[in-house]
């Protein structure tokens, strides 16, 4: 999931800079931008529920807040000392 996640955060950087070189409203390229930020919301809600079974069996994490974008989660548990 992490190798996944990274991957997808350095696609969106390079549909940016695709974005802001063409200086027009493409509407393939926003609609990819749109996808892959969807994307990377999944992975990290994905990794933030897995890390929370594993510190946590039998019970499920916190809701997120609707309208999180994934460079706000916080909470991830990563340490289940």
């Amino acid at each position: 999931m992490k190798i996944s996640l990274k991957e997808l955060r350095e696609t969106m950087i390079w549909l940016k800079i695709i974005f802001r070189k063409l200086l027009t409203a493409d509407l393939v390229v926003s609609a990819m931008i749109t996808e892959c930020d969807e994307l990377i919301a999944i992975i990290v809600i994905f990794r933030r529920r897995f890390d929370w079974a594993a510190c946590y069996p039998g019970t499920l994490p916190p809701l997120v807040a609707s309208g999180a974008d994934s460079e706000n989660l916080s909470g991830v548990v990563r340490d289940c000392s």
